[in-house]
């Protein structure tokens, strides 16, 4: 594998798997997905053009929401151009550098999701990934499992509230 396919090979890995932080960070400094999109492909290219300054075994994460910022920061001043601006650059600011923390409290949040779900009764987890991950209506999870809607919201509601206490006692 020449030295090119192995550094396309490292960022696709690396941006596969931190693409929703860094849209997340992006999008909770914007606040608007429609924009929070074109910022996060913008973005994404960016990468791809720097990487060669990205030192591999370093945060790639860390990396990444840097350059997400200075490409917020363009947003805004094209923004500032076509009177879009909601925010002052000092509030802003603190949005930007606060973002991380949530980024991480997050991703712990999740953890802690994921490991309670695997603690759950299968038929439990089977209805909340069928809700959840799948988005499956309602109506139709009920029409699959021979069940009322009625039942069905009665289950998500009694699982929901053993996620949160898994997750709190966590």
């Amino acid at each position: 594998m020449s030295d090119i396919d192995t550094n396309v090979d490292l960022f696709v890995r690396l941006l596969a798997r931190y693409q929703g932080q860094i849209y997340a960070y992006i999008l909770s400094i914007v606040g608007n997905y429609n924009d929070s999109d074109d910022i996060f492909q913008e973005t994404s290219s960016k990468l791809w053009e720097m990487f060669g300054q990205y030192e591999p075994g370093t945060d790639f994460l860390k990396w990444a929401l840097s350059v997400a910022y200075y490409r917020v920061l363009d947003y805004r001043k094209n923004a500032k151009r076509h009177q879009k601006v909601l925010y002052s650059d000092d509030f802003f600011k603190q949005l930007a550098d606060s973002a991380p923390q949530h980024l991480s409290k997050t991703r712990e949040y999740l953890e802690r999701l994921a490991h309670c779900i695997d603690k759950l009764r299968p038929q439990d987890a089977t209805l909340i990934k069928m809700r959840y991950n799948d988005a499956i209506p309602v109506s139709d999870i009920a029409a699959r499992i021979n069940r009322t809607m009625r039942c069905v919201y009665f289950n998500l509601a009694r699982i929901q509230r053993l996620l949160l206490k898994c997750i709190e006692d966590a």
